[in-house]
């Protein structure tokens, strides 16, 4: 499924419990960008992490970009994003970034949900928003 390896540390106790893809999103004819800035409101509780992915077809390519892999963007502040363990509900905003600028005219975001399968607690994602930087 052209799922790289998580940059983080890989704790072979956690198992992705979930991802969800976004559809193929292609930008107006003729705009390239450069970036990539995914915002998630998210609640990770110990034992959980989330992961985000974008994978990207150059400006007035042909090729399918299920061809192309997935890069790993990564938290602006990983200490902001864990969650309170005792408040059911503190969700946080958490801003990914590609972390190297590329030419593109269409992406694809995958969020990777991880959990300890010995603990009940799962990672939850309220809401998705990106933006492509011209």
């Amino acid at each position: 499924n052209g799922e790289l390896e998580p940059v983080a540390s890989k704790d072979v106790t956690k198992r992705p419990i979930a991802r969800y893809m976004t559809k193929a999103i292609k930008l107006t004819d003729g705009l390239e960008a450069r970036g990539l800035t995914v915002f998630l409101t998210q609640m990770k509780r110990p034992g959980s992490t989330i992961h985000v992915f974008a994978r990207f077809n150059e400006e007035g390519s042909e090729k399918n970009i299920r061809e192309q892999k997935f890069v790993q963007l990564l938290p602006t502040d990983s200490v902001r994003s864990n969650s309170d363990s005792l408040d059911d509900q503190d969700f946080r905003e958490v801003e990914y970034q590609l972390p190297d600028e590329r030419d593109y005219g269409t992406f694809q975001i995958k969020v990777v949900l991880y959990t300890d399968p010995s603990q009940a607690t799962s990672p939850v994602v309220a809401d998705l928003r990106a933006i492509a930087v011209t």
